[in-house]
C-alpha cells in the first residue's frame, strides 16, 4: 500500500521565542487575540516550477482580561520559524497564495501548542487560541509588510 502524502509539508519548525505572563484577576475565557504574520515569506522553486519550498514565520500576541472589570489576567506572545515544502503544484495561479496559506496554517498550530503547554501550569490553567483562516488573513494583509520580531 502506498502512503499518500499532502501537496502541503511542513518539513522543519523551529521555536524562535516566547513569553507568557500572569497578572492578577480571576481568569476568564474573555481574550482579545492579535495576530502577527511575518510577510518574509522566501519561496524557492524548482526548474520545472512544480516544487517549491517556502521559509514563514508567524508571529502571535495574545492578551486575556477579566470580564468584569477589564484587567489583563495574562498575556502571551510566541514566535515561530517554519519551512514548509509544496509538490506537484502549479507556479501559474494560486500555487504560491495557498504555499503561504498552509506555512501560517503549519505555525500557527505550532505556536498554539507552545502557549497552551506553558500556560497548563501556571494559575490561569490553560490558555488557547482561537481558530483562523489563514487564506483570509493573507486577504486582509495583502499590502501590509510587518516583521515578527
Amino acid at each position: 500500500m502506498k502512503n499518500i502524502l499532502s501537496q502541503f509539508q511542513l518539513i522543519d519548525s523551529n521555536l524562535v521565542s516566547i513569553e507568557f505572563k500572569v497578572y492578577s484577576g480571576v481568569p476568564t475565557e474573555t481574550s482579545n487575540v492579535s495576530i502577527e504574520i511575518g510577510r518574509s515569506f522566501e519561496d524557492t522553486w524548482s526548474n520545472d516550477e512544480r516544487e517549491a519550498t517556502c521559509e514563514c514565520r508567524v508571529a502571535i500576541k495574545s492578551v486575556w482580561k477579566n470580564e468584569d472589570s477589564s484587567i489583563e489576567v495574562c498575556t502571551a506572545s510566541c514566535v515561530i520559524r517554519g519551512v514548509t515544502k509544496g509538490v506537484g503544484i502549479e507556479r501559474a495561479g494560486e500555487a504560491e497564495r495557498y504555499l503561504h496559506a498552509n506555512a501560517i496554517s503549519f505555525l500557527y498550530s505550532k505556536a498554539r501548542a507552545f502557549i497552551e503547554l506553558v500556560s497548563y501550569s501556571s494559575e490561569v490553567g490553560v490558555k488557547s487560541l482561537p481558530a483562523i483562516v489563514p487564506l483570509e488573513m493573507l486577504d486582509n494583509n495583502e499590502d501590509e509588510t510587518k516583521n515578527p520580531d
